[in-house]
């Protein structure tokens, strides 16, 4: 710190040189302005300085302005890779690269197991998929874009990948026939025993195209497609949630996740990926974050997701195979009940008193991010260190300036000894209790 503090004090002072008088009181005006600085640069958050809200994009945006006004004054921050490493783009604490959300589907980012059979009702009475997709954007759950958010604010990029144990996409079970089928489509998208579909896949028709298994049944073969419609369903509903540029990888699979594995197949960093599941049993892995199961949804979220399964697909309007499929499933994730009153059909929902937010995990800094990371402390002391000296030496050349300026009118007007008016500027300079033109018109001060 001192060694940082010493090189930039003689840097700022040899600048100060060349500088006008209204520079140099700007100079001093910056660094008074700067000078609790450390909680400035360290710590800086656009949203207590600028009065704006706390939304990514503008701390970035904020934190490019601050860097760009730092560099004014502060030789540092001209080098764009040292303001970013005391900046770190406006984020405060610990910052990393790369993050990455992974997202379990059932019971943690969407309600119950497949949302509780409302998205097959609506495929059952031939709804598009379009229907099925704005039914799951009003059924996830709201913490997804909470903790995306937070990761934001952690990591410069956030990846997200989905990551959902549907057995029957890999291994069908026909309800047609007693057979069990092995599906099987690209084989590069078959990744350790699972399916891993990239993010140009837009539609169920071409995953199925690819579809290489055993001939199914037509019954089978729409089976199959409608499950993978509702997959694809999901994932859209999430990138519409999280507003993400792209698809993310959706993966799929029938065993136990690993999550380590699947990421490294993936390309994305392990360090920082986290799984959040409902799933108790992944707890030991210190990759997964267990959430509690979501079988109910809030209001006005509940209220919601209700009004538009009745305004698409009235409860009373439903086949009676439908209805039998839907009342046979248990309590909890029954979608579909009769009024005690009427004895008429109703959607429903659970309805979800309080609703924890998932908890935040651990982001840890790898061994280049540490190092970066105490840099920028370093940096940001010995910048606040440098400020404080660069303040003193430029207060006394302002004076050393203002000295002379009194020597030359005393010497022209001859009203008073130039030594009486250079001590009482000379004074009041160090009492800091007035500049030394305006200590010339008092009383001389006796030393």
């Amino acid at each position: 710190h001192e060694a940082v503090s010493l090189c930039l004090t003689f840097v700022l002072l040899r600048e100060t040189k060349t500088m006008t008088r209204v520079d140099r009181i700007g100079l001093v005006l910056c660094f008074v302005l700067w000078i609790p600085s450390r909680a400035a640069i360290a710590d800086y958050q656009p949203s207590q300085h600028f009065g704006v809200a706390h939304h990514p994009n503008i701390q970035r945006e904020k934190a490019l302005l601050l860097t760009r006004k730092l560099s004014a004054f502060s030789p540092i921050s001209s080098e764009p890779e040292l303001a970013n490493l005391v900046l770190r783009d406006g984020m405060k604490g610990r910052v990393v690269d790369e993050a990455v959300l992974v997202l379990d589907l059932d019971k943690t980012a969407l309600l119950g197991s497949d949302g509780n059979d409302l998205g097959l009702a609506l495929q059952w009475m031939e709804k598009p998929p379009s229907v099925v997709k704005e039914l799951y954007s009003r059924i996830l759950s709201p913490c997804i874009r909470p903790m995306y958010d937070k990761l934001k604010s952690q990591a410069r990029k956030v990846h997200v990948v989905i990551y959902t144990r549907r057995p029957s996409t890999l291994v069908y079970r026909s309800c047609f026939r007693d057979v069990t089928i092995p599906l099987q489509y690209k084989a590069e998208w078959n990744q350790n025993g699972q399916l891993c579909f990239p993010p140009y896949i837009s539609s169920a028709d071409e995953i199925f195209r690819s579809y290489s298994g055993k001939e199914l049944l037509d019954e089978e073969a729409i089976d199959v497609k409608k499950a993978l419609e509702r997959t694809l369903a999901a994932r859209d509903a999430i990138v519409k949630e999280l507003e993400l540029d792209s698809n993310p990888p959706l993966v799929v699979t029938s065993t136990t996740k690993d999550v380590k594995a699947t990421i490294r197949s993936l390309g994305l960093p392990v360090e920082n990926a986290f799984l959040f599941d409902d799933n108790p049993d992944l707890k030991p892995d210190p990759n997964v974050v267990c959430t509690e199961p979501l079988e109910g949804l809030p209001e006005p979220q509940r209220s919601s997701a209700l009004e538009f399964m009745e305004r698409v697909l009235p409860a009373e309007t439903l086949d009676r195979d439908l209805v039998e499929f839907l009342m046979g499933a248990t309590a909890k994730e029954r979608s579909l009940d009769r009024c005690p009153l009427s004895e008429q059909l109703r959607w429903r929902i659970p309805l979800l008193d309080t609703l924890s937010p998932w908890p935040m995990p651990a982001v840890k800094l790898s061994v280049s991010e540490a190092n970066a990371h105490d840099l920028s402390e370093s940096l940001s002391t010995g910048m606040s260190t440098a400020c404080m000296l660069s303040l003193s030496a430029s207060m006394r050349s302002l004076l050393h300036q203002s000295r002379s300026e009194l020597r030359l009118e005393v010497r022209r007007g001859a009203a008073a000894p130039s030594c009486a008016v250079e001590e009482r500027g000379v004074q009041a300079g160090r009492a800091g209790l007035a500049s030394p033109k305006r200590a010339s018109s008092r009383t001389a001060i006796p030393s």
